[in-house]
Protein backbone atom coordinates (compact mmCIF):
# COMPACT_ATOMS: atom_id res chain seq x y z
CA UNK A 1 0.00 0.00 0.00
CA UNK A 2 1.50 3.73 -0.86
CA UNK A 3 1.69 6.03 1.95
CA UNK A 4 3.82 8.54 0.80
CA UNK A 5 2.98 11.03 3.75
CA UNK A 6 3.35 8.52 5.89
CA UNK A 7 6.64 6.64 8.39
CA UNK A 8 4.94 3.24 8.14
CA UNK A 9 5.96 1.07 5.97
CA UNK A 10 3.82 -1.25 3.35
CA UNK A 11 3.16 -4.89 4.51
CA UNK A 12 6.20 -7.13 3.66
CA UNK A 13 6.25 -7.78 -0.01
CA UNK A 14 6.27 -11.70 -1.55
CA UNK A 15 8.42 -12.48 -3.91
CA UNK A 16 6.81 -15.68 -6.09
CA UNK A 17 8.37 -17.12 -9.92
CA UNK A 18 5.85 -17.04 -12.25
CA UNK A 19 5.62 -19.27 -15.55
CA UNK A 20 4.59 -16.71 -17.86
CA UNK A 21 2.93 -18.12 -20.80
CA UNK A 22 4.37 -16.60 -24.45
CA UNK A 23 2.58 -13.49 -25.02
CA UNK A 24 1.86 -15.21 -28.65
CA UNK A 25 -0.11 -17.60 -26.98
CA UNK A 26 -2.58 -15.38 -25.90
CA UNK A 27 -4.06 -15.07 -29.31
CA UNK A 28 -5.09 -19.24 -29.07
CA UNK A 29 -7.24 -18.85 -25.84
CA UNK A 30 -10.70 -16.50 -25.03
CA UNK A 31 -12.30 -15.53 -22.34
CA UNK A 32 -15.16 -13.20 -22.79
CA UNK A 33 -18.79 -13.94 -22.66
CA UNK A 34 -21.31 -12.48 -24.99
CA UNK A 35 -23.32 -10.30 -22.30
CA UNK A 36 -23.41 -7.06 -22.24
CA UNK A 37 -21.35 -5.12 -19.95
CA UNK A 38 -23.30 -2.32 -17.75
CA UNK A 39 -21.10 -1.16 -14.86
CA UNK A 40 -17.98 -1.51 -13.36
CA UNK A 41 -16.42 -2.87 -10.08
CA UNK A 42 -13.62 -1.13 -7.96
CA UNK A 43 -11.64 -3.82 -6.50
CA UNK A 44 -8.81 -2.97 -4.16
CA UNK A 45 -5.99 -6.30 -3.84
CA UNK A 46 -3.37 -5.28 -1.22
CA UNK A 47 -1.92 -7.53 2.17
CA UNK A 48 -3.16 -4.38 4.43
CA UNK A 49 -6.48 -3.94 2.15
CA UNK A 50 -8.53 -5.12 5.66
CA UNK A 51 -6.32 -3.69 8.30
CA UNK A 52 -7.96 -1.73 10.83
CA UNK A 53 -4.76 0.84 10.23
CA UNK A 54 -5.50 4.08 9.22
CA UNK A 55 -4.01 3.89 6.17
CA UNK A 56 -6.66 1.36 5.45
CA UNK A 57 -9.43 2.49 6.38
CA UNK A 58 -8.61 6.29 4.44
CA UNK A 59 -8.17 3.96 1.20
CA UNK A 60 -11.14 2.31 1.32
CA UNK A 61 -13.35 5.35 2.21
CA UNK A 62 -11.40 7.53 -1.33
CA UNK A 63 -12.42 4.13 -3.55
CA UNK A 64 -15.99 3.96 -1.99
CA UNK A 65 -16.26 7.81 -2.44
CA UNK A 66 -15.42 7.29 -5.98
CA UNK A 67 -17.63 4.36 -6.59
CA UNK A 68 -19.65 3.94 -3.76
CA UNK A 69 -22.03 0.68 -4.45
CA UNK A 70 -19.19 -1.60 -6.33
CA UNK A 71 -16.11 -1.35 -3.92
CA UNK A 72 -14.15 -4.85 -3.10
CA UNK A 73 -11.33 -5.24 -1.01
CA UNK A 74 -9.06 -8.21 -0.71
CA UNK A 75 -5.89 -9.00 1.14
CA UNK A 76 -6.02 -12.93 0.00
CA UNK A 77 -5.18 -13.30 -4.05
CA UNK A 78 -6.99 -16.76 -3.51
CA UNK A 79 -10.31 -14.76 -2.85
CA UNK A 80 -9.46 -12.16 -5.35
CA UNK A 81 -9.63 -14.67 -8.32
CA UNK A 82 -12.75 -16.01 -6.84
CA UNK A 83 -14.62 -12.94 -6.95
CA UNK A 84 -13.57 -12.13 -10.37
CA UNK A 85 -14.41 -15.16 -11.79
CA UNK A 86 -18.09 -14.21 -10.12
CA UNK A 87 -17.56 -10.77 -12.12
CA UNK A 88 -16.75 -12.23 -14.89
CA UNK A 89 -19.53 -14.29 -15.56
CA UNK A 90 -21.93 -11.45 -14.49
CA UNK A 91 -19.73 -9.40 -17.70
CA UNK A 92 -18.90 -6.40 -15.25
CA UNK A 93 -15.85 -4.75 -16.14
CA UNK A 94 -13.18 -4.19 -13.49
CA UNK A 95 -10.40 -1.86 -12.44
CA UNK A 96 -7.92 -3.06 -9.99
CA UNK A 97 -5.89 -1.03 -7.50
CA UNK A 98 -3.22 -3.15 -6.63
CA UNK A 99 0.08 -3.28 -3.95
CA UNK A 100 3.08 -3.13 -5.77
CA UNK A 101 4.42 -6.71 -4.24
CA UNK A 102 1.17 -8.49 -5.16
CA UNK A 103 2.10 -6.97 -8.92
CA UNK A 104 4.75 -8.40 -9.27
CA UNK A 105 3.74 -11.98 -8.42
CA UNK A 106 -0.40 -11.32 -10.01
CA UNK A 107 0.36 -9.17 -13.03
CA UNK A 108 1.15 -12.71 -15.16
CA UNK A 109 -2.22 -13.79 -14.10
CA UNK A 110 -4.18 -10.53 -14.68
CA UNK A 111 -2.60 -9.59 -17.75
CA UNK A 112 -5.26 -12.46 -19.71
CA UNK A 113 -8.03 -11.63 -17.98
CA UNK A 114 -10.19 -9.42 -20.51
CA UNK A 115 -12.55 -8.02 -18.10
CA UNK A 116 -9.68 -5.90 -16.17
CA UNK A 117 -8.55 -3.28 -19.03
CA UNK A 118 -6.70 -0.92 -16.06
CA UNK A 119 -4.32 -2.06 -13.21
CA UNK A 120 -3.18 1.02 -11.03
CA UNK A 121 -0.34 -0.46 -8.35
CA UNK A 122 -0.31 1.29 -5.16
CA UNK A 123 2.60 1.38 -3.24
CA UNK A 124 5.10 3.48 -1.39
CA UNK A 125 8.28 3.51 -3.89
CA UNK A 126 7.82 4.19 -7.12
CA UNK A 127 11.12 3.55 -8.26
CA UNK A 128 11.17 -0.45 -7.45
CA UNK A 129 7.98 -0.89 -9.63
CA UNK A 130 8.47 1.76 -12.45
CA UNK A 131 9.94 -1.88 -14.76
CA UNK A 132 5.65 -3.00 -14.25
CA UNK A 133 4.78 -0.12 -16.20
CA UNK A 134 5.98 -0.84 -19.61
CA UNK A 135 6.63 -4.52 -18.82
CA UNK A 136 2.47 -4.81 -18.76
CA UNK A 137 -0.02 -3.10 -20.81
CA UNK A 138 -2.50 -3.19 -18.19
CA UNK A 139 -0.74 -1.11 -15.90
CA UNK A 140 -1.82 2.77 -16.54
CA UNK A 141 -0.29 4.56 -13.23
CA UNK A 142 1.88 3.67 -10.06
CA UNK A 143 0.98 6.04 -7.11
CA UNK A 144 2.50 7.13 -4.48
CA UNK A 145 -0.27 9.06 -2.83
CA UNK A 146 -3.63 9.38 -1.93
CA UNK A 147 -4.11 12.41 -4.00
CA UNK A 148 -2.45 10.75 -7.25
CA UNK A 149 -4.57 7.74 -6.21
CA UNK A 150 -7.66 9.52 -6.51
CA UNK A 151 -7.21 11.41 -9.99
CA UNK A 152 -5.43 8.61 -11.63
CA UNK A 153 -8.62 6.54 -11.18
CA UNK A 154 -11.27 9.59 -12.13
CA UNK A 155 -9.34 9.97 -15.51
CA UNK A 156 -9.04 6.49 -16.53
CA UNK A 157 -12.92 6.07 -15.72
CA UNK A 158 -13.16 8.90 -18.29
CA UNK A 159 -10.71 7.06 -20.75
CA UNK A 160 -11.53 4.81 -23.87
CA UNK A 161 -10.43 1.53 -22.52
CA UNK A 162 -13.57 1.80 -20.57
CA UNK A 163 -15.89 3.49 -23.38
CA UNK A 164 -14.48 1.78 -26.53
CA UNK A 165 -16.35 -1.43 -26.19
CA UNK A 166 -18.88 -0.33 -23.21
CA UNK A 167 -22.00 -1.78 -23.35
CA UNK A 168 -21.23 -4.13 -26.46
CA UNK A 169 -22.38 -7.71 -27.46
CA UNK A 170 -18.77 -9.80 -27.41
CA UNK A 171 -19.27 -12.83 -29.52
CA UNK A 172 -16.29 -15.19 -30.52
CA UNK A 173 -18.40 -17.40 -33.10
CA UNK A 174 -21.51 -17.42 -34.29
CA UNK A 175 -24.00 -19.69 -34.66
CA UNK A 176 -25.16 -20.75 -37.85
CA UNK A 177 -28.61 -22.04 -39.12
CA UNK A 178 -27.65 -25.14 -40.98
CA UNK A 179 -31.23 -26.63 -41.26
CA UNK A 180 -32.00 -23.35 -43.91
CA UNK A 181 -28.25 -23.50 -45.12
CA UNK A 182 -25.80 -21.40 -44.34
CA UNK A 183 -26.27 -19.19 -47.75
CA UNK A 184 -30.01 -18.00 -45.79
CA UNK A 185 -28.70 -16.54 -42.80
CA UNK A 186 -28.75 -13.01 -43.12
CA UNK A 187 -27.11 -12.10 -40.00
CA UNK A 188 -23.63 -14.16 -41.03
CA UNK A 189 -24.27 -12.93 -44.52
CA UNK A 190 -23.97 -9.34 -43.68
CA UNK A 191 -21.23 -9.71 -41.94
CA UNK A 192 -19.17 -10.98 -44.65
CA UNK A 193 -20.96 -8.67 -47.02
CA UNK A 194 -19.74 -5.65 -45.04
CA UNK A 195 -16.47 -7.01 -44.90
CA UNK A 196 -16.39 -7.14 -48.90
CA UNK A 197 -17.64 -3.85 -48.62
CA UNK A 198 -14.46 -2.29 -46.85
CA UNK A 199 -12.50 -3.68 -49.37
CA UNK A 200 -13.69 -1.98 -51.84
CA UNK A 201 -13.10 1.57 -50.32
CA UNK A 202 -9.69 3.14 -51.00
CA UNK A 203 -6.72 3.09 -48.30
CA UNK A 204 -6.56 6.33 -47.22
CA UNK A 205 -3.89 8.61 -44.91
CA UNK A 206 -7.42 9.68 -42.88
CA UNK A 207 -8.42 5.85 -42.37
CA UNK A 208 -5.44 4.97 -41.32
CA UNK A 209 -4.99 8.43 -38.63
CA UNK A 210 -8.82 7.82 -37.77
CA UNK A 211 -7.56 3.78 -36.46
CA UNK A 212 -4.49 5.40 -34.69
CA UNK A 213 -6.26 7.78 -32.97
CA UNK A 214 -8.76 5.01 -31.63
CA UNK A 215 -5.68 3.28 -30.58
CA UNK A 216 -4.30 5.95 -28.62
CA UNK A 217 -7.33 7.19 -26.83
CA UNK A 218 -7.61 3.55 -25.61
CA UNK A 219 -4.12 3.14 -24.74
CA UNK A 220 -3.72 7.11 -23.40
CA UNK A 221 -1.12 7.10 -20.62
CA UNK A 222 1.06 3.70 -22.01
CA UNK A 223 3.85 4.78 -23.00
CA UNK A 224 5.07 1.36 -24.46
CA UNK A 225 1.85 0.94 -26.10
CA UNK A 226 2.16 4.74 -27.34
CA UNK A 227 5.37 3.91 -28.82
CA UNK A 228 4.24 0.98 -30.69
CA UNK A 229 1.41 2.89 -32.22
CA UNK A 230 4.13 5.54 -33.22
CA UNK A 231 6.37 3.13 -34.59
CA UNK A 232 3.16 1.53 -36.93
CA UNK A 233 2.49 4.65 -37.73
CA UNK A 234 5.90 5.45 -39.47
CA UNK A 235 7.12 1.68 -40.45
CA UNK A 236 3.45 -0.31 -41.33
CA UNK A 237 3.63 -1.47 -45.01
CA UNK A 238 0.41 -3.61 -46.41
CA UNK A 239 2.52 -6.56 -47.14
CA UNK A 240 3.73 -6.05 -43.44
CA UNK A 241 -0.03 -6.47 -42.18
CA UNK A 242 0.34 -10.29 -40.87
CA UNK A 243 3.20 -9.32 -39.10
CA UNK A 244 1.87 -6.46 -37.12
CA UNK A 245 -1.07 -8.88 -36.25
CA UNK A 246 1.30 -11.82 -34.31
CA UNK A 247 3.04 -9.17 -33.00
CA UNK A 248 2.49 -8.15 -29.14
CA UNK A 249 0.77 -5.26 -29.13
CA UNK A 250 -2.27 -3.05 -29.86
CA UNK A 251 -3.07 -4.36 -33.11
CA UNK A 252 -4.91 -8.11 -32.61
CA UNK A 253 -6.05 -7.12 -29.00
CA UNK A 254 -7.98 -4.06 -30.24
CA UNK A 255 -9.08 -5.45 -33.98
CA UNK A 256 -10.50 -8.85 -32.68
CA UNK A 257 -12.19 -7.10 -29.67
CA UNK A 258 -14.01 -4.40 -32.31
CA UNK A 259 -14.56 -7.29 -34.73
CA UNK A 260 -16.60 -9.30 -31.99
CA UNK A 261 -18.82 -6.57 -31.43
CA UNK A 262 -22.34 -6.30 -33.19
CA UNK A 263 -21.27 -2.85 -33.76
CA UNK A 264 -20.08 -1.89 -37.31
CA UNK A 265 -18.95 1.58 -36.33
CA UNK A 266 -16.17 -0.26 -34.31
CA UNK A 267 -15.65 -2.47 -37.41
CA UNK A 268 -15.35 0.37 -39.82
CA UNK A 269 -12.56 2.34 -37.78
CA UNK A 270 -10.45 -0.83 -38.16
CA UNK A 271 -10.77 -0.66 -41.58
CA UNK A 272 -7.40 0.13 -42.88
CA UNK A 273 -5.66 -2.11 -41.07
CA UNK A 274 -8.32 -4.89 -41.71
CA UNK A 275 -8.36 -5.00 -45.50
CA UNK A 276 -4.84 -5.19 -45.70
CA UNK A 277 -4.79 -8.42 -43.15
CA UNK A 278 -7.42 -9.86 -44.70
CA UNK A 279 -6.05 -9.52 -49.03
CA UNK A 280 -2.41 -10.66 -47.18
CA UNK A 281 -3.86 -13.92 -46.05
CA UNK A 282 -5.13 -14.66 -48.81
CA UNK A 283 -2.21 -14.13 -50.90
CA UNK A 284 -0.34 -16.17 -48.33
CA UNK A 285 -2.85 -18.70 -48.04
CA UNK A 286 -2.59 -19.93 -51.83
CA UNK A 287 1.24 -19.51 -51.64
CA UNK A 288 1.39 -21.94 -48.62
CA UNK A 289 -1.64 -24.25 -50.54
CA UNK A 290 -1.22 -26.66 -47.46
CA UNK A 291 -3.51 -29.48 -48.72
CA UNK A 292 -2.29 -31.71 -45.30
CA UNK A 293 -4.84 -33.00 -42.67
CA UNK A 294 -4.07 -30.83 -39.57
CA UNK A 295 -5.61 -30.85 -35.87
CA UNK A 296 -5.29 -27.53 -33.99
CA UNK A 297 -6.61 -26.85 -30.42
CA UNK A 298 -8.20 -23.38 -28.92
CA UNK A 299 -9.10 -23.31 -25.15
CA UNK A 300 -12.36 -21.12 -23.50
CA UNK A 301 -11.84 -21.07 -19.87
CA UNK A 302 -15.25 -19.35 -19.63
CA UNK A 303 -18.12 -20.24 -22.57
CA UNK A 304 -21.73 -18.81 -21.67
CA UNK A 305 -23.91 -21.38 -20.76
CA UNK A 306 -26.48 -20.66 -23.40
CA UNK A 307 -23.70 -20.91 -26.16
CA UNK A 308 -22.40 -24.13 -24.96
CA UNK A 309 -25.76 -25.85 -25.02
CA UNK A 310 -26.56 -24.76 -28.11
CA UNK A 311 -23.50 -26.32 -29.75
CA UNK A 312 -24.21 -29.19 -28.00
CA UNK A 313 -27.63 -29.14 -29.18
CA UNK A 314 -27.27 -28.95 -32.45
CA UNK A 315 -24.28 -31.61 -33.64
CA UNK A 316 -23.52 -31.41 -37.17
CA UNK A 317 -24.67 -27.66 -37.72
CA UNK A 318 -22.63 -24.63 -38.47
CA UNK A 319 -20.92 -21.83 -36.66
CA UNK A 320 -18.80 -19.37 -37.96
CA UNK A 321 -16.21 -17.25 -36.15
CA UNK A 322 -16.36 -13.80 -35.57
CA UNK A 323 -12.88 -11.79 -36.34
CA UNK A 324 -9.33 -13.52 -36.65
CA UNK A 325 -9.39 -16.78 -35.19
CA UNK A 326 -5.99 -17.80 -33.74
CA UNK A 327 -5.49 -21.38 -33.09
CA UNK A 328 -2.41 -23.88 -31.98
CA UNK A 329 -1.02 -27.11 -33.58
CA UNK A 330 -0.14 -27.84 -29.68
CA UNK A 331 -2.43 -28.76 -27.41
CA UNK A 332 -0.36 -27.95 -25.00
CA UNK A 333 -0.66 -24.08 -25.58
CA UNK A 334 -4.84 -24.24 -25.88
CA UNK A 335 -4.31 -26.47 -22.23
CA UNK A 336 -2.02 -23.36 -21.02
CA UNK A 337 -5.11 -20.83 -20.91
CA UNK A 338 -7.94 -23.38 -19.20
CA UNK A 339 -5.74 -24.70 -16.64
CA UNK A 340 -7.52 -24.44 -13.24
CA UNK A 341 -10.94 -23.15 -15.14
CA UNK A 342 -14.04 -24.77 -13.68
CA UNK A 343 -17.79 -25.32 -15.08
CA UNK A 344 -20.02 -23.45 -13.48
CA UNK A 345 -23.89 -22.33 -13.45
CA UNK A 346 -23.23 -19.68 -16.06
CA UNK A 347 -19.92 -20.79 -17.67
CA UNK A 348 -18.07 -24.15 -19.14
CA UNK A 349 -14.47 -24.23 -19.94
CA UNK A 350 -14.14 -26.14 -23.33
CA UNK A 351 -11.13 -26.76 -25.63
CA UNK A 352 -11.56 -26.39 -29.15
CA UNK A 353 -10.73 -29.38 -31.48
CA UNK A 354 -10.32 -28.29 -35.07
CA UNK A 355 -9.66 -30.58 -37.72
CA UNK A 356 -8.35 -28.71 -41.09
CA UNK A 357 -8.55 -30.70 -44.60
CA UNK A 358 -6.56 -28.31 -46.78
CA UNK A 359 -7.23 -30.87 -49.81
CA UNK A 360 -11.50 -30.08 -49.16
CA UNK A 361 -11.25 -26.59 -48.82
CA UNK A 362 -11.59 -23.79 -51.26
CA UNK A 363 -12.94 -21.17 -49.46
CA UNK A 364 -11.67 -21.32 -46.07
CA UNK A 365 -8.62 -19.06 -45.85
CA UNK A 366 -5.96 -20.41 -43.05
CA UNK A 367 -2.53 -19.28 -42.85
CA UNK A 368 0.52 -21.29 -40.98
CA UNK A 369 2.11 -18.66 -39.49
CA UNK A 370 5.43 -20.45 -38.30
CA UNK A 371 5.94 -20.98 -41.99
CA UNK A 372 5.46 -17.66 -42.92
CA UNK A 373 7.54 -16.38 -40.69
CA UNK A 374 10.44 -18.87 -41.41
CA UNK A 375 10.50 -20.84 -38.39
CA UNK A 376 13.83 -22.47 -38.88
CA UNK A 377 13.44 -24.79 -35.72
CA UNK A 378 10.84 -27.38 -36.16
CA UNK A 379 9.13 -27.22 -32.44
CA UNK A 380 10.33 -23.80 -31.15
CA UNK A 381 7.15 -21.95 -33.06
CA UNK A 382 4.08 -21.20 -31.24
CA UNK A 383 2.51 -24.09 -34.15
CA UNK A 384 -0.07 -20.89 -34.72
CA UNK A 385 -2.55 -21.50 -37.46
CA UNK A 386 -4.93 -17.86 -38.18
CA UNK A 387 -7.82 -18.55 -40.31
CA UNK A 388 -9.61 -15.61 -41.78
CA UNK A 389 -12.88 -13.52 -40.69
CA UNK A 390 -15.97 -15.20 -41.35
CA UNK A 391 -14.75 -18.84 -41.45
CA UNK A 392 -17.21 -21.44 -41.33
CA UNK A 393 -17.15 -24.66 -39.05
CA UNK A 394 -19.31 -28.02 -38.35
CA UNK A 395 -19.50 -29.39 -35.13
CA UNK A 396 -19.12 -32.79 -35.12
CA UNK A 397 -19.39 -33.88 -30.83
CA UNK A 398 -19.19 -32.42 -28.01
CA UNK A 399 -18.20 -34.28 -25.10
CA UNK A 400 -16.14 -34.28 -21.41
CA UNK A 401 -12.88 -34.90 -21.68
CA UNK A 402 -11.92 -36.76 -17.85
CA UNK A 403 -8.15 -36.35 -18.22
CA UNK A 404 -8.66 -32.58 -18.66
CA UNK A 405 -11.62 -32.11 -16.86
CA UNK A 406 -12.44 -29.85 -19.52
CA UNK A 407 -15.76 -30.26 -22.46
CA UNK A 408 -13.92 -30.88 -25.54
CA UNK A 409 -15.85 -29.41 -28.96
CA UNK A 410 -14.76 -31.02 -31.93
CA UNK A 411 -15.30 -29.08 -35.13
CA UNK A 412 -14.02 -29.23 -38.58
CA UNK A 413 -13.36 -26.44 -40.77
CA UNK A 414 -15.50 -26.66 -43.94
CA UNK A 415 -16.74 -25.05 -47.20
CA UNK A 416 -20.33 -25.90 -46.73
CA UNK A 417 -22.82 -23.40 -48.42
CA UNK A 418 -20.11 -20.90 -49.02
CA UNK A 419 -20.34 -21.34 -52.87
CA UNK A 420 -23.46 -19.32 -52.77
CA UNK A 421 -22.17 -16.89 -50.15
CA UNK A 422 -19.33 -16.27 -52.97
CA UNK A 423 -21.47 -16.06 -56.07
CA UNK A 424 -24.17 -13.66 -53.74
CA UNK A 425 -20.99 -11.23 -53.32
CA UNK A 426 -19.49 -11.46 -56.67
CA UNK A 427 -22.75 -9.77 -57.63
CA UNK A 428 -23.10 -7.25 -54.56
CA UNK A 429 -18.98 -6.59 -55.58
CA UNK A 430 -20.11 -5.16 -58.87
CA UNK A 431 -22.73 -3.15 -57.38
CA UNK A 432 -20.20 -1.80 -54.81
CA UNK A 433 -18.16 -0.61 -58.23
CA UNK A 434 -21.37 1.41 -59.56
CA UNK A 435 -22.80 3.24 -56.37
CA UNK A 436 -21.41 5.72 -53.55
CA UNK A 437 -19.91 3.09 -51.25
CA UNK A 438 -20.81 5.49 -48.36
CA UNK A 439 -24.68 4.79 -49.50
CA UNK A 440 -24.00 1.29 -48.12
CA UNK A 441 -22.29 2.19 -44.59
CA UNK A 442 -26.06 4.09 -44.24
CA UNK A 443 -27.72 0.94 -45.59
CA UNK A 444 -25.93 -1.12 -43.25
Amino acid sequence: MGISNTNKKPCEEKQTDQLIISNVASRHSSSVNEERRESFYLIWLDECAKNESLESLRTQALLREINHDNCLFFNQPDQFFVQIRELEERQQQLLVVISGSLAEELLPKLRSIDSIPIIIIFCANYNQYVYLLNKYPKVVRICTTYEKLQSSIRNELLSSKFNLFENQFIKYIRPLNSKNGIENHSAYYSYISFIQLLKQMPQTEQAKESMLKTCRDYYRGNSTEQGKIDAFKKDYKADKAIDWYVAECFVYRLVNHAFRTEDITLWYAFRYYVVDLCQQMEKIHQEQAIRSLLTVYRGQARMPISQFEHLKCNIGCLVSTNGFFSTSTHLYIARSFIEGATDTNNSKAVLFEITVDGSNLQNTIFVDIDRYINSSDEGEGEGEVLFNIGSVFCIEDVLRHSNFNVWVIKMKATDEGTDEIKKNLYEKKKEFRQENINYYLVVY
